[in-house]
């Protein structure tokens, strides 16, 4: 069941919380609500409990490959953008007096986003735990968040069309799955994130 009313389009998605919920029959119904309509109090708690660790789930037509390729390019330019050592997955450089990381961080990042990206490839380590690819339009996103609602933890970032949500209630804690704008969230003081990033999310 979908409300009568809800974003119109990408532009409006900002101005709404989705909430997925499962009724006693086993439907899953989603509903759009207005972010003037939400209650923020209840959900204190839990957008507290967001933090930078759960990751971003992108989701699109793209496989798991192409995902953990694009992440391997961006850990490259951001590792050799570097000025001092930066980790990747469980390593940092530590071999400064020998070399300087301005000389070892162009073959050292090469090879330690390489090694992620293998990694990830083989549905390992952290870049495999926040894939899902992008989602390009709202419907096909609700869909999936509706079938995944129950793998999809407090804190995680979704993109929908362009736009980032963090999910302030995970439906595996018996609850419905709400999501709310990450730009409103960031923007509530008593609510605001740890320091999700959101480079992956707005690319």
């Amino acid at each position: 069941m979908t409300a009568a009313q809800g974003p119109t389009g990408p532009q409006d998605l900002h101005k709404y919380a989705l909430l997925i919920q499962e009724l006693p029959d086993g439907q899953v119904t989603h509903d759009w609500k207005p972010l003037s309509e939400f209650d923020l109090a209840k959900l204190q708690n839990t957008l507290g409990a967001v933090s930078s660790h759960r990751g971003i789930v992108r989701v699109s037509s793209k496989g798991l490959k192409a995902y953990c390729e694009g992440r391997r390019e961006q850990c490259v330019q951001d590792c050799t953008a570097s000025r001092s050592p930066v980790r990747i997955g469980h390593r940092i450089y530590d071999d400064v007096k020998t070399t300087p990381w301005r000389v070892a961080r162009g073959p050292w990042c090469q090879a330690n986003c390489l090694d992620e990206a293998v990694q990830c490839a083989k549905n390992r380590g952290s870049w495999a735990e926040e894939y899902a690819a992008k989602f390009d339009s709202i419907e096909p996103a609700v869909v999936w968040i509706k079938t995944h609602r129950e793998e999809i933890l407090t804190g995680a970032v979704i993109v929908i069309a362009g736009v980032a949500f963090v999910a302030a209630v995970a439906a595996s804690g018996g609850g419905a799955l709400v999501l709310m704008p990450f730009v409103f969230v960031a923007e509530n003081p008593l609510e605001r994130p740890a320091s999700t990033t959101l480079a992956e999310a707005t690319r």
